[in-house]
């Protein structure tokens, strides 16, 4: 993998991370394209520490708080929401690991992640806070975040969707949805950590210079997100994703792709 190529992958997986568009889906779209080799496991382990430390450093005031005030009830309701992602995502982790290396099922899920998008923008806004979800709020975002294991499902996408769909505040149910993120990308990038020879090697300049965009891409694109959230609908990322997933399959008909 060339240096270039080791920045544009990482800015697709920091933008796209937080973007609800997929980061997964779009990185399996550019190893394609690329013709980077699939099973890159330890560079995609640095991508995930890069877009890691993006909600580490975009959060640090209210993980600050969270680690100062361990009673907290946003401990709760993150811990809980949680528990079905990690439930979910080892048992969907064969059949979805022969998704990623096909690449068949993306059309289709962008699809899906376009349906959630719109359809999460049509609903009323609520104002309901982190600290006053119910479990069943957050059981509720977690099997969401959960489902996004598939390729083309995005997980900001679906997490945002599902707090919009039990009556958060637009800011608030970014705030979850990052905070969320943070034990999942953390177990993603361990699960590939064991499953990889990565342990003991030093990264090379390809992991530092993805790794490195990865943050610097996902800082700013959660700033953009809260934006959008506050002044902008997300509809226009749902018509983007359905332009894309029909663009892929039109590829994938004429054995393009």
């Amino acid at each position: 993998m060339t240096g270039m190529e080791a920045v544009i992958l990482g800015a697709i997986q920091g933008l796209t991370e937080f973007l609800p568009i997929s980061s997964s889906g779009h990185l399996v779209l550019a190893h394609r394209v690329l013709g980077v080799e699939e099973d890159n496991l330890t560079f995609d382990i640095w991508l995930h520490v890069g877009t890691l430390l993006a909600v580490l450093i975009a959060y640090r005031k209210d993980l600050r708080s969270l680690l100062a005030h361990p009673t907290s009830l946003v401990w709760k309701w993150l811990i809980i929401g949680t528990i079905p992602t990690g439930v979910l995502g080892y048992l969907l982790h064969d059949p979805v690991e022969s998704l990623f290396q096909s690449g068949s099922s993306l059309p289709w899920e962008f699809a899906i992640t376009g349906i959630v998008l719109y359809l999460a923008e049509s609903l009323p806004r609520g104002n309901k806070r982190i600290e006053n979800l119910r479990t069943s709020d957050a059981l509720w975002v977690g099997v969401c975040q959960g489902l996004a294991v598939m390729p083309a499902l995005s997980r900001s996408g679906l997490t945002l969707a599902g707090a919009l769909w039990r009556g958060m505040d637009r800011t608030e149910a970014a705030k979850y949805s990052f905070l969320l993120s943070v034990p999942a990308i953390a177990g993603a990038a361990l699960q590939q950590w064991v499953s990889s020879s990565a342990g003991g090697h030093a990264p090379g300049l390809p992991e530092v210079l993805g790794a490195a965009t990865a943050a610097i891409a996902g800082y700013l694109a959660i700033f953009w997100m809260l934006k959008i959230l506050a002044t902008r609908s997300l509809k226009p990322f749902a018509w983007y994703v359905w332009i894309l997933g029909a663009v892929v399959l039109a590829l994938q008909w004429n054995g393009r792709l």
